[in-house]
């Protein structure tokens, strides 16, 4: 729990004497020796997975191609430190969350860190007009949009990506904790307004996205549609006409805005061209920015994931990536499929982190096209929370079993 609330939060930055020891770095390392001490009871309660597979080949490519690659110098610097920071998210959430107990400490910790990352910079640009970033716009007019507090590292387009991973969770389990309920009552309409405060266009479609899957799945739908027409009206009347511009650049291409839409599609297909001078192993994790800087003249990620692995693993990265975001792709729709059918062998409680997984996994799928991430959690704290509850619906049906074998007796 003091991992993540570090990484997500960073510590490190806001006090800089853990910054100095490299204290994530030195929890990752106290981590692994205790998953250590959990080999004798990993081999009894161990669920075969493709995912996992598929993610050892991925960081076991990674490393060896590391004298391959174009700037192995920049790897060992950062890239392997924040992919390693990355990766344990899934290898530890996997070795350490083993009960619903646990599952339901690891989600209020997950929920509360992001949350607190997103009411910051609002709280920030209430009290001192705080905005952290700007976007270019027709004759040379910029656009304030709040980004993350200055101690986090997300631009608009990440914080506005917090928002709506987070949204899913507090929508599926206020429906089974009046507790939540009431929290998010206060919450969401925060996050809302912050999400606004973005101008994060990806942001709002994956939003929408998320507003059209819980109106099929509810049985109120009409009162849904109503309530979510009204509250538009009145969010798009109260928008500064720069913003509704934004917005608006989604389908019109006569908008002020429309230019830095346009430039993100040619921005992605220029980053495809700058991977092109090293296609087999890649220039090198973490080097997305490196590379761009040298080879299209702008020293920023690409704005695509899977570009981005093709920068940095090559072409053989990118298929095994690929193969390891199919598995999760798998697994979390064969989990959907049968969720019906096991509900009754299920809590309220894991029906609900099921469902709101397997919103937060399309929601970064949709992301993935826009936005970085190999080195990023979400990759891989959403497969640790698949095996995790895998686990756990094993275990119920072995008690299942074991009661009914008692009873029988």
């Amino acid at each position: 729990m003091l991992f993540i609330i570090s990484w997500l939060d960073h510590l490190t930055a806001r006090l800089p004497a853990l910054a100095l020891i490299r204290f994530d770095l030195l929890i990752v390392a106290i981590l692994f020796l205790l998953t250590i001490f959990k080999r004798e009871e990993d081999s009894e309660n161990t669920i075969s997975s493709a995912i996992e597979k598929s993610l050892k080949l991925l960081i076991c490519y990674s490393v060896a191609t590391i004298p391959l690659v174009e700037w192995p110098g920049s790897v060992l610097r950062y890239g392997i430190q924040n992919f390693i920071k990355a990766v344990v998210f899934f290898f530890f959430t996997v070795a350490f969350v083993r009960t619903e107990k646990q599952l339901k400490i690891l989600m209020a910790v997950f929920l509360s860190s992001q949350s607190f990352r997103i009411i910051e910079p609002l709280y920030l640009h209430i009290t001192e007009g705080y905005w952290g970033s700007a976007a270019g716009m027709a004759n040379w007019e910029l656009l304030k949009r709040l980004s993350g507090a200055p101690h986090d590292v997300v631009n608009p387009n990440g914080l506005a990506f917090i928002i709506v991973t987070v949204l899913p969770f507090f929508f599926c389990y206020s429906a089974i904790n009046k507790k939540v309920f009431l929290i998010s009552i206060i919450a969401v309409p925060l996050f809302l307004w912050t999400l606004i405060l973005t101008e994060s266009r990806s942001g709002f479609v994956a939003l929408l996205a998320i507003a059209v899957f819980f109106t099929m799945k509810s049985k109120k739908k009409f009162l849904i549609i109503i309530i979510a027409i009204v509250s538009s009206i009145i969010v798009y009347q109260n928008l500064t006409p720069d913003q509704k511009d934004r917005y608006l650049s989604i389908i019109d291409s006569n908008t002020k805005n429309a230019a830095t839409a346009e430039g993100r599609y040619t921005g992605v297909i220029e980053s495809f061209k700058a991977g092109l001078n090293r296609p087999i192993f890649g220039h090198g994790l973490g080097t997305s920015v490196e590379t761009n800087a040298h080879f299209k003249g702008r020293a920023q990620p690409a704005h695509n994931l899977y570009v981005e692995v093709f920068q940095e693993l090559g072409i053989i990265g990118l298929i095994i990536f690929s193969t390891y975001i199919f598995a999760i792709y798998k697994d979390i729709i064969e989990a959907n499929r049968n969720r019906s059918t096991d509900d009754s062998e299920n809590s309220p409680f894991v029906q609900a982190t099921w469902k709101a997984l397997w919103i937060f996994f399309f929601t970064n799928l949709l992301f993935s096209l826009v936005s970085y991430g190999l080195s990023g959690y979400e990759w891989y704290f959403i497969p640790g929370l698949v095996m995790v509850l895998k686990r756990i619906k094993t275990n119920h049906l072995k008690c299942g079993e074991i009661d009914n074998a008692r009873a029988f007796a």
